[in-house]
């Protein structure tokens, strides 16, 4: 709340990197609360780590505090300041989104769901495999999972 122009100008540019932040940020939570229903959480939080921090914040301190990354081909000159940690933090939630959006896809997807228990199982015609036939990591209690993620409903062993 002020009444300076130079102040509202800034606040006005920001504004618009904002509301690209919170464009892909709802993307984002929509898809980590689906994944959390398939209990899918790992990965995702992986991939904000990557996205948020690593391209978000180092990102934002790259082009918004030093000059060491250039970038004359779209006319900034670095360091661009408060403009280029909100890029910065942009650009991360947009590397974080797709990430998600693309694990999302890959875990929702029936038919890859399929293709994926397919390959996991051993037998080639049915989707029963033998205890412990399986690909995975191994040890008493991952063959036992994915012995159980083969068989179909009915006959899986409680």
């Amino acid at each position: 709340y002020s009444t300076d122009v130079n102040v509202q100008t800034v606040a006005a540019g920001l504004l618009v990197l904002v509301a690209g932040y919170h464009l892909f940020d709802a993307l984002q939570a929509v898809a980590i609360n689906a994944l959390r229903g398939y209990k899918r959480a790992v990965i995702p939080l992986v991939v904000n780590v990557i996205g948020l921090w690593l391209v978000g914040l180092a990102g934002g301190y790259v082009i918004g505090l030093t000059g060491a990354l250039g970038i004359p081909a779209l006319g900034l000159a670095t360091p661009l300041g408060v403009r280029g940690f909100w890029i910065a933090a942009m650009t991360g939630m947009a590397v974080a989104s797709a990430g998600i959006l693309v694990y999302y896809l890959l875990v929702s997807a029936p038919h890859r769901a399929r293709a994926w228990r397919h390959w996991w199982c051993a037998d080639e015609g049915d989707f029963r495999c033998p205890q412990g036939a399986g690909r995975g990591l191994g040890g008493a209690n991952g063959r036992r999972r994915e012995a159980q993620a083969c068989w179909p409903r009915a006959q899986r062993a409680s």
